[in-house]
């Protein structure tokens, strides 16, 4: 839940009730900071995925298009 408030997609008290949550449990900032990097690292990872499936997908788009006018 707190590193996939990247998005914005948690309120602020959600995120502290969790950081909470994780501190009763043992957790300590190093820990959770470590955790919410790697996470956030994930979600750049799979973000950038989706962007070059964007380009991929416009580049055959254009592709298709350009061979379809030229069969004209």
């Amino acid at each position: 839940m707190i590193a996939n408030n990247v998005t914005g997609e948690y309120s602020e008290k959600k995120v502290r009730q969790a950081k909470e949550e994780l501190y009763r449990r043992g957790m300590d900032d190093k820990v959770i900071a470590d955790i919410m990097e790697e996470k956030e690292e994930a979600f750049m990872r799979r973000l950038d995925a989706a962007a070059r499936a964007c380009i991929d997908f416009y580049q055959d788009l254009k592709h298709h298009f350009l061979f379809v006018l030229l069969q004209q």
